[in-house]
């Protein structure tokens, strides 16, 4: 499924020249990118439920400045929180690096037994949205010109969910993933690693193989080339958070 780092620009660049490919996918796609996508230039793209400042978003967004693309992050912030799924839990109990090799892992919000259910967009940590706590750590950590390339995705995927073949009820993403690698095609590079992702030991196995894979393999035959995906490899500590993160959280946990 992977393409060799080395080759993703100049085969993103040669598909971005092909006006005749760039229809096809515009037209499979319904006639719309997800709202903030930039078309102007090359991007990469590190897909998570909320834009945040770990250290693997600090490795992305270094791994695709050295490509020479630019690093976004689609959120989905309409998924809702469960306490299975270790990356949305990270969102809202983050692992933080402190001061003489120790770790803190306290929960942001006070009745996080209440959580269940409720869509990450909603959840809220004093009075500000869990997102929004997120992006003041994200501004600590990263570049300036990094630290705002985000955007939610959450009413496209549900569009293209509906034109793909859904009901509108039940799952959503054997259907929007059509779509979401179809933007790959010629619309950017996908950082992510499907075999050992943050959610490996949650059902990744099995949702690469019902969702991603058939969805990966039916974009190929379409379209006749693969979607661009770069492997970011997963190692332990993804999900942890820099030192400098706890200013902020610590602010809002009080």
């Amino acid at each position: 499924m992977y393409t060799e780092p080395q080759k993703v620009w100049s085969e993103l660049a040669d598909r971005r020249k092909n006006r005749e490919l760039l229809d096809q996918v515009l037209d499979y796609l319904g006639g719309s990118l997800p709202g903030g996508w930039p078309e102007d230039k090359p991007i990469a793209t590190l897909n998570r439920y909320v834009a945040t400042a770990r250290l693997e978003d600090v490795v992305f967004a270094h791994s695709a400045a050295s490509l020479n693309l630019w690093p976004y992050w689609p959120t989905y912030l309409a998924e809702r929180f469960t306490s299975t799924n270790p990356e949305k839990v990270s969102c809202v109990r983050p692992r933080v690096h402190r001061p003489k090799l120790q770790a803190s892992r306290s929960w942001l919000v006070k009745d996080h037994q209440q959580l269940p259910g409720q869509t990450l967009g909603g959840i809220r940590v004093g009075e500000v949205s869990l997102p929004e706590v997120h992006d003041q750590a994200r501004q600590l950590v990263l570049d300036p010109e990094m630290s705002g390339n985000t955007f939610d995705v959450s009413t496209w995927n549900q569009a293209q969910a509906v034109r793909f073949g859904s009901n509108g009820s039940g799952r959503l993403a054997p259907h929007y993933y059509h779509a979401v690698m179809a933007l790959y095609v010629c619309h950017g590079v996908l950082f992510e690693d499907f075999d050992g992702g943050p959610n490996a030991e949650s059902g990744l196995g099995s949702f690469v193989a019902e969702v991603v894979r058939p969805a990966f393999e039916a974009v190929s035959q379409t379209f006749g080339v693969k979607p661009l995906i770069v492997r970011l490899p997963y190692t332990a500590g993804f999900l942890d958070y820099p030192g400098a993160c706890a200013a902020v959280f610590d602010r809002f946990r009080e």
